[in-house]
């Protein structure tokens, strides 16, 4: 890992996540997790700090410097395996469900769309007059659906329409909508073909 660390809050199935960005890595913090879960923050704490895996880190959010424990996303599937829904009151099970098998790749699409932001940039010009280069935004999104091929149409023009917002496009000149929803739904059905090429 390299560069400095940044906080963000995000919501995974309503629960606000705690995450820490830095250059293609990212840190999870645990307590936001097992409170997303319905788990016990007491009882977790103690085995988190006995797992070697656990970092404790310095950080800012809201400019207020906090101190939280974190996983490295790499580990996160590894500690939700250790969680069996069964053991869980039957409210929360679904939920449980839910972050065993979706959070690890939730919270690796977040750390790689932040941190592909600089990379995407580049796509997107706009001329003195306000006008997007069309050509810009064809290899945009498909290089976005060439790596999140996986993550559905609706997923992946949130995710160009995200990468569009940095260069302060007003709504006028987000004039692709209804072209970036195509040509995303047509790559994505031709995601076979993607697959070979990413």
């Amino acid at each position: 890992m390299s560069g400095e660390l940044r906080a963000i809050e995000t919501i995974f199935e309503g629960n606000r996540t705690l995450i820490l960005l830095g250059e293609r890595d990212a840190f999870v913090g645990m307590r936001s997790v097992v409170s997303g879960m319905g788990l016990s923050w007491g009882s977790q704490r103690e085995k988190f700090c006995r797992d070697p895996r656990t970092v404790v880190m310095d950080f800012f959010l809201k400019s207020l410097k906090q101190k939280a424990i974190f996983f490295h996303k790499n580990f996160m599937p590894d500690f939700l395996e250790t969680i069996n829904p069964l053991k869980v009151p039957p409210g929360k099970r679904p939920v449980v469900q839910k972050y065993k098998e979706l959070f690890p790749d939730f919270v690796n699409d977040i750390a790689m769309t932040e941190n592909e932001f600089d990379i995407y940039d580049t796509y997107i010009n706009v001329d003195d007059r306000g006008n997007v280069d069309r050509d810009g935004i064809q290899k945009l999104v498909n290089d976005v659906i060439r790596i999140h091929y996986k993550k559905g149409v609706d997923r992946i023009t949130e995710i160009i329409y995200q990468l569009m917002s940095r260069k302060d496009l007003n709504e006028g000149q987000l004039l692709l909508s209804n072209e970036i929803h195509e040509i995303a739904d047509y790559l994505s059905k031709n995601q076979h073909k993607l697959k070979g090429a990413a």
